[in-house]
């Protein structure tokens, strides 16, 4: 049986469409990095725990270095249901956090909240990745504005009730 072929990264953020599987989700983030590292742009990422990201991977690493040193002066923010996880999951990234760690915020979604965050990317206004589906890691990436706005108030009105992540964390928040 042979797997239907992901989309080419430069190809992954050409429109909206649905997220087929985890495999997929990463091949789109990585995507969304390079669009993140040629233009960049405010950040948000959301997950429970970050356990099925990429974010460890080299491509990413290069981009979240790229936007980082390009002169700008925009954040990542991060809304987690817990941070245990990803220093073990991710150490490229808590590495690279410790050094950018002035322009990402890191919050912790309340209790109630935290089990029900879907892993979401956001990337600026122009585009965005939900997976809606966690065990298949199926969902939906778009373009269109009003779908990133949606998901932007979602995730606006969690933060509004979560704490920024401890400053004593192992991520060095």
């Amino acid at each position: 049986m042979h797997d239907t072929p992901e989309p080419a990264p430069h190809d992954a953020l050409a429109e909206s469409g649905p997220v087929s599987s985890w495999r997929d989700f990463h091949s789109r983030v990585e995507a969304a990095m390079a669009v993140l590292a040629a233009e960049p742009a405010d950040l948000w990422l959301v997950d429970a725990d970050f356990a099925q990201w990429p974010l460890g991977r080299r491509s990413v690493m290069e981009a979240l270095h790229r936007w980082a040193v390009a002169p700008s002066r925009h954040r990542i923010t991060v809304l987690a249901g817990g941070y245990d996880g990803v220093a073990r999951c991710h150490p490229r990234w808590v590495a690279w956090q410790r050094t950018w760690g002035h322009r990402v915020r890191c919050w912790q979604a309340p209790a109630e909240c935290a089990a029900d965050l879907k892993p979401t990317l956001i990337l600026g206004q122009s585009l965005a990745l939900r997976v809606a589906e966690p065990r298949m890691g199926t969902g939906w990436w778009t373009r269109e504005s009003a779908r990133i706005a949606n998901w932007r108030a979602e995730i606006d009105a969690i933060l509004q009730r979560s704490e920024e992540a401890p400053s004593s964390s192992p991520l060095g928040l």
